[in-house]
């Protein structure tokens, strides 16, 4: 009896099914297809197409506007400091990740030279781990592969 009535039941889920699978494998490729995965460059977590036309002073604002909306991604990508490590420490709370606003108070370019750029910005910074301050800062910045990253920063006054 209990024979009779699981292979009923498999019958029945077979008809359900259409009584074929191959069904089933078609909708799982179509899956699969939806699914394309485009591949990143590894030190540009972003595929921002506007990033290579963004000015110096551009890169910087956008960095800046970037911490404070807590989009770490895409503030890592416009920056190759070196200190600031790589994407897991740059975005800690020990570093940026604390940070949940910003307010570009006065941001300017200064004369540089050597196909680089220098970009002073005075910068107040919500950090709910760090605390809240105004930096005035420097932001050194070089042309790699067609757009303006970051190299450094330096306080000027705190």
């Amino acid at each position: 009896m209990k024979h009779l009535f699981f292979t009923s039941l498999i019958a029945i889920l077979f008809a359900a099914c259409g009584g074929e699978t191959s069904d089933i494998k078609k909708d799982t490729s179509k899956v699969a297809e939806e699914k394309k995965v485009v591949p990143v460059e590894k030190n540009d977590p972003i595929q921002d197409e506007t990033s290579a036309t963004l000015s110096p002073l551009e890169t910087v604002t956008s960095f800046i506007k970037e911490l404070g909306d807590k989009e770490f991604v895409a503030a890592f990508a416009r920056q190759s400091v070196k200190k600031w490590g790589d994407f897991k420490q740059f975005s800690s709370l020990k570093a940026f990740g604390g940070i949940w606003s910003t307010d570009i108070i006065n941001i300017e370019e200064r004369p540089s030279e050597n196909g680089k750029a220098v970009i002073y910005a005075e910068v107040s910074y919500k950090d709910e781990v760090n605390g809240d301050d105004v930096f005035k800062q420097n932001f050194y910045l070089e042309k790699k592969a067609g757009k303006w990253l970051i190299t450094d920063m330096k306080l000027v006054k705190k």
